[in-house]
């Protein structure tokens, strides 16, 4: 995941993970017209992810990302799929 500022100040970027690896949570301060790149191994999860960034700076800012990366191989059904969704409410 490319993480990038074009603001004017620090952004300060908030990952979490939802339905893998669990209790994962990072936070990773970009300076003005910077960016950096972090990546999570996906092996454990089959190349399945989910998470959500939040800007701290922005309020009420968040994007969830969800989905599989595609290796060519074989993959499997999502192994969270008719599980409770992490993050959301009922």
């Amino acid at each position: 995941m490319r993480l990038s500022n074009g603001g004017s100040s620090t952004a300060t970027f908030i990952l979490d993970a939802n339905a893998y690896f669990f209790g994962e949570h990072m936070t990773v301060r970009v300076r003005p017209d910077e960016h950096k790149v972090h990546a999570w191994s996906l092996r454990r999860s089959g190349h399945w992810y989910d998470f959500t960034a939040k800007v701290e700076e922005l309020p009420g800012f968040a994007r969830r990302f969800a989905g599989r990366v595609e290796t060519g191989r074989d993959g499997y059904s999502d192994p969270a799929m008719g599980g409770f969704a992490v993050g959301t409410r009922s």
